[in-house]
């Protein structure tokens, strides 16, 4: 078993994984809130210059939303630049932009491998448990089947369950 990570290790890789993502997101956010203040500014909430930079409810959106929403945002910013300079807009904040939604981008397919890697991981511990058990079970029942009517002690050496069949104990659901 120390060829598999513990469920607790892939735990708390997915976790800082969800916290990189959350951070990343964060920060994209915080960028295109500031370019729609921008624009706000410059053309009004009502014009179609400003929704042309995309939804502006940033914190309803999921993360692949946000990302394909700041895809727009960033055509856009680029190409209202010289309308948006006087407001502080530049091709750098621009290309921050692009980096940060990026980030993020990769922030959502590392933290799905996270989550894919432990559910994988928990599914192979598992297959390989039941392996084992089936070979358990396999010369268990062979050393019972040499003892039965020769030596009960080691007959019942061989014996998994408890129970006075040494089969496992089948309990019924409870009804409530």
């Amino acid at each position: 078993m120390d060829n598999f990570p513990s469920d607790e290790q892939l735990e708390a890789i997915k976790i800082e994984l969800t916290a990189q993502k959350d951070a990343a997101r964060n920060a994209l956010a915080k960028t295109m809130r500031t370019i729609l203040n921008m624009a706000q500014n410059v053309y009004g909430l009502a014009s179609a210059k400003y929704k042309e930079f995309g939804a502006s409810d940033l914190a309803r959106q999921s993360d692949a939303e946000l990302v394909r929403n700041a895809r727009i945002m960033t055509v856009t910013a680029e190409k209202y630049l010289s309308d948006l300079a006087s407001e502080g807009l530049s091709a750098d904040k621009i290309t921050t932009l692009s980096t940060q939604r990026d980030i993020l981008d990769l922030a959502i397919d590392a933290q799905a491998k996270g989550i894919s890697d432990r559910d994988v991981a928990t599914e192979d511990r598992i297959e390989t448990l039941n392996i084992l058990y089936r070979l358990l079970t396999k010369y268990a029942g062979i050393g019972q089947d040499i003892f039965y009517e020769t030596d009960e002690a080691k007959y019942n050496d061989y014996v998994i369950y408890d129970t006075p069949s040494g089969e496992p104990e089948v309990t019924p659901p409870s009804v409530e």
